[in-house]
């Protein structure tokens, strides 16, 4: 018990260590009086910081959420604040000759067919003068041709086309390589912060369930590749530290939209078998990720202990348990005993509610502060009851109401209960 409750931690209770508890909690909730109002209070008002300790759970873990708009946003802008590094290494550049460029595309033109033909046909022309048929000398406009053929490799499908314009944009680039010095520098520092959006992007589909979601070892060589710095690039690349803040900004939002609902929290961040343990191990480390499900585990605990004790899904448990509860003060031994006397029934019975009545009068308030002794066993104390049944087996001195309970427990089996 002990090992169980220090596995769902600091707010667990005994209730939640399987159905016999959950029952015997359950009749407590039911019954007027002290023990309901300590049961159902505590209940509540520990449902009520779910969503305060899950999030407390993922900050300490996984760090803090990060809004992907805002990050895209902070890399856009240094993208822009490169291309002035653009615009120093172009100034003062040197007239170049491409024409050896222009020739090898005007060749494959004159190859090529349909589609690939035609695009092919427009970068050639992008390469020549405003409105002339001069081929320009100036690298600003094989800068900007490179970047137009990038622009038409976004949405391109047909392999064609992408073979014959990655193999211009690569001339291209080779130009300008070696008439502009220092480009490729700012290249390097414009293509990292681009490949970084991506991360951010590629991050929030780690934990999806369909075809998009990469397998284990699908994340681990990307995150290998996403840590190889770019040419000419000094250090690391920061693609995996974005992309375990895209999974982050994921998982945010998943407990944003399902905060109320624990158990749907659980099926979309665990996810179905082991991978989603895995990839975030991959990302945040094992032992964190491995916290982390610990506490949503307990959090689908306690949420099911909840919804047992406080509403009507356990109605017959609950019924036994009362019936168990009442009859556990002798309340039956006056009616019992008196109807084995054999007076006439009318008399007997006349005289046996007057005896219950009585009773109730007397016992009441001990009987009400044993349930309430045995509510604050159940929900509020755990280490108490623990203790006491402990001490019943070595006759130790326990409280009578703990006792109580420790000796049912142990003899009803209620400890063995599936979690």
């Amino acid at each position: 018990m002990r090992a169980r409750l220090d596995e769902l931690g600091a707010s667990a209770m005994i209730a939640d260590l399987g159905p016999g508890f959950q029952g015997k909690a359950a009749s407590l909730a039911a019954i007027p009086g002290r023990a309901q109002s300590i049961t159902r209070d505590a209940l509540n008002q520990r449902q009520a910081g779910a969503n305060a300790r899950i999030g407390a759970a993922l900050d300490d873990n996984l760090g803090p959420a990060r809004v992907p708009s805002q990050l895209n946003d902070s890399l856009q802008a240094g993208q822009r604040a490169t291309g002035a590094g653009y615009d120093d290494a172009f100034r003062g550049g040197q007239p170049h000759d491409i024409s050896m460029v222009a020739d090898d595309l005007e060749r494959s033109i004159g190859r090529l067919r349909g589609d690939a033909q035609r695009k092919l046909s427009q970068v050639r022309d992008m390469l020549n003068e405003t409105r002339t048929n001069r081929l320009s000398t100036d690298p600003r406009v094989t800068f900007e041709t490179r970047q137009a053929i990038d622009g038409m490799l976004t949405n391109e499908a047909d392999p064609k086309v992408i073979a014959a314009l990655s193999e211009a944009r690569q001339m291209l680039d080779d130009a300008l390589t070696r008439s502009v010095p220092g480009l490729k520098q700012v290249d390097a520092q414009y293509a990292e912060l681009a490949r970084q959006r991506e991360a951010i992007s590629r991050g929030q589909q780690v934990l999806d369930g369909g075809r998009t979601a990469p397998r284990p070892p699908e994340l681990a060589a990307e995150l290998e590749a996403g840590a190889q710095p770019g040419p000419f690039q000094m250090g690391p690349s920061a693609v995996p530290l974005r992309l375990s803040q895209g999974a982050r900004a994921e998982i945010d939002r998943i407990v944003g939209t399902n905060a109320n609902d624990v158990v749907a929290l659980n099926r979309l961040i665990k996810g179905e078998g082991d991978w989603n343990r895995e990839k975030l191990g991959m990302l945040f480390g094992q032992d964190k990720a491995d916290r982390v499900f610990r506490v949503l585990e307990s959090e689908r605990q306690f949420a099911a202990t909840h919804n047992v004790v406080t509403r009507n899904s356990e109605t017959a448990r609950r019924m036994e348990g009362i019936a168990e509860v009442r009859g556990a003060q002798g309340g039956d031994f006056v009616k019992n005993a008196y109807a084995a006397g054999g007076a006439p029934g009318l008399i007997r019975s006349t005289g046996l509610k007057m005896a219950d009545k009585a009773a109730n009068v007397f016992a009441g308030p001990v009987i009400d502060r044993q349930r309430a002794a045995l509510a604050e066993a159940l929900i509020r104390n755990p280490n108490a009851l623990i203790g006491a049944i402990e001490d019943y087996g070595s006759r130790a001195r326990t409280s009578p109401e703990l006792e109580r309970l420790a000796k049912a427990l142990l003899l009803s089996g209620a400890t063995t209960g599936p979690r």
